[in-house]
């Protein structure tokens, strides 16, 4: 018999790799370049284009974008920059990687633990993981790593091909600051926004024609330290003004407003060196990582409830995407979108959303049909951000200091979600937008409603991760007119053992797991692989790669077959994938030439 089982693993084995010399498809689907432009605590108060203040900066150029694209009118960021940036570059929840606040670097004093990972999925990780061919460079403020996990963090850890910038906002001052390229440091006196530009312009210009290519672009500006940017940058009588010691001081908002407009001339030098052909084959996105901050802000807005805040003022931002993925422009959408959904639409944009692995959860959506679109189909009906300073899974909102809140909206109500119950707030946003009358006391009866969906649809975000994810379009029936399929029994967590439990199969057929650690590709062949080139039947796929195929055994007369793993006690595993399904040999698809049956594939996330 093990002679049997050794023989059909080998024929199996050799027909697969046989037929994917055969199949020739490519998930890549290059699309127009990528231009995300990120403002540093910039709120919608301060955007000329979108007229809710009563006395923004100029923003000529800013506000020329959003004439030729898409203005979304209710889209948020997190409270703080880390956390919005972490949304960005990963598509995700903050509660998920556990920077639920602005992270630890050389000059601040904050403790949490959160920071990207290697085990993190980002946004150029998906690009090379799906070969989609795109160059990828990313300038400016970094701010996703702690202090201790050194200045190589955006090219060793982000994954892009490129890094020129800060790791964090320029100090002591936008004029003389650290300045990393590719992990080095350095001493830079040039304006740090002209530098930012500078660094995009010439990645830019460095790529070969016919190349596309993601920038992502991040602005120091306008956040402190307050400054006069060069003159000609700027419009604002600065003259005989001096920079207040204090951050939330009035006195600051005319270097702020200089450093907006620095800020808007510079992404109009950037557009205009890149030049009209270069444009019109990019879609660009530009948003900012949360509100004006406290201090800052101008009527109707309450300068109170800026940056740091759960209010619209903190959460509210400028987004607004142009270029040649947008329709039926200007104009502006009135759905919810959030920071989160960056990530899923840039991968859209460059035609590879499919190649986020299926183990890792994303949050975001692609915007593409609001953007090709103002009749789609509305894709979300709520948007979520949360703030805390614990360590504990899994409900970071009720860390030790009491701190931790969440807050969730639909298209009309907004419930501030507190530690502490009892301080919840509940607003009627189209009634009361700037959130004066707390209606939690008080609620009707549509009211009611609405606030235990927002609790109930917070409550859920909340839960421990998932770690098991059935995938894939496969549908090999056997013999018996089922399709085997594939479980997993216990937690796949380091030094912990699971199963991987075949069901539904033909009894008495050599039972083989395959093992793989990608679903795109097996040794430069893009998968799925349909099986039919080796005589499998209709609907047969190999969904993931097939780094080892074990022989399990021989299904029981009810058809099933379990094999056991065990995962290392290493605390670098966690948050890798994995896959697991099963090739029956011996059963086949009537009218098929050769004996095998494929189960569904199945992803595991590595736990704690």
């Amino acid at each position: 018999m093990q002679a049997t089982i050794r023989a059909t693993y080998r024929a199996f084995t050799i027909a697969v790799m046989l037929g994917a010399f055969c199949w020739n498809a490519s998930l890549s689907a290059q699309g127009h370049n990528v231009l995300i432009l990120l403002a540093d605590d910039l709120g919608v108060d301060q955007v000329s284009c979108y007229a809710e203040g009563s006395n923004p900066a100029p923003t000529n150029n800013i506000d020329a974008l959003a004439a030729r694209g898409v203005l979304f009118r209710n889209a948020w960021s997190c409270e703080t920059c880390s956390p919005s940036r972490m949304t960005i570059m990963l598509g995700r929840h903050t509660f998920r990687d556990e920077v639920g606040e602005w992270i630890r670097y050389q000059s601040n004093n904050w403790t949490g633990p959160g920071s990207m990972v290697a085990a993190d999925w980002t946004l150029p990780d998906v690009l090379d993981h799906a070969g989609s061919g795109y160059a990828h460079g990313a300038f400016g403020k970094w701010h996703m790593s702690q202090w201790a996990q050194g200045t190589a963090h955006p090219d060793q850890v982000g994954g892009w091909g490129v890094f020129k910038g800060a790791m964090e906002s320029p100090k002591p001052s936008f004029f003389n600051w650290p300045y990393v390229v590719n992990g080095v440091a350095t001493t830079n006196t040039t304006y740090a926004t002209t530098q930012h530009v500078d660094d995009a312009i010439a990645f830019v210009q460095s790529q070969p024609g016919g190349q596309p290519w993601v920038c992502y672009l991040a602005f120091t500006a306008p956040h402190s330290p307050f400054h006069a940017p060069p003159p000609h940058l700027h419009t604002q009588n600065l003259a005989g003004l001096s920079v207040p010691g204090a951050a939330t001081s009035p006195g600051n908002i005319p270097f702020y407003k200089a450093a907006i407009e620095a800020m808007d001339n510079e992404i109009g030098r950037l557009f205009a060196t890149l030049g009209t052909t270069v444009m019109a084959d990019t879609n660009v996105i530009f948003l900012g990582d949360n509100g004006t901050p406290i201090g800052l802000s101008e009527a109707p807005f309450d300068p109170a409830r800026g940056k740091t805040t759960p209010y619209e003022e903190g959460l509210g931002i400028p987004f607004i995407i142009a270029g040649p993925a947008v329709a039926g422009v200007p104009r502006e959408e009135s759905r919810l979108v959030s920071t989160v959904d960056v990530f899923a639409t840039a991968l859209d944009m460059a035609g590879v959303l499919a190649g986020v692995p299926s183990f890792n959860v994303v949050d975001g959506i692609s915007l593409m049909p609001y953007l090709q679109s103002a009749t789609s189909p509305t894709l979300r009906d709520y948007i979520f951000s949360d703030r805390w300073r614990g360590d504990q899974w899994p409900d970071p909102i009720t860390d030790p200091s009491g701190f931790g809140r969440a807050s969730i909206r639909n298209d009309r109500y907004k419930l501030i979600d507190r530690n502490n119950t009892t301080n919840d707030e509940f607003y009627d946003l189209q009634q009361d937008p700037f959130e004066q009358n707390n209606l939690r006391g008080s609620l009707n009866a549509q009211e009611q409603q609405a606030y235990n969906y927002l609790k109930s649809t917070s409550d859920s975000l909340r839960v421990a991760p998932e770690q098991v994810f059935p995938y894939g379009s496969n549908n090999c029936i056997g013999s018996n007119g089922v399709m085997p399929t594939t479980s997993i029994s216990g937690s796949p967590d380091i030094g912990a053992v699971y199963s991987v439990v075949l069901h539904n199969a033909a009894s008495n057929c050599i039972a083989i797991r395959v093992d793989g650690t990608s679903e795109l590709e097996e040794g430069g062949i893009p998968l799925p692989l349909d099986l039919t080139v080796i005589g499998a039947g209709p609907g047969c796929l190999l969904e993931h790669s097939s780094l080892q195929m074990l022989v399990a055994g021989v299904t029981s007369p009810a058809g099933s077959s379990s094999s056991s793993v065990l995962v290392p006690n290493n605390p670098a595993l966690v948050g890798f994938g994995l896959y697991h399904s099963y090739a029956v040999f011996g059963d086949q698809t009537p009218g098929a030439t050769f004996p095998v049956v494929m189960s569904n594939a199945t992803a595991i996330l590595i736990g704690g």
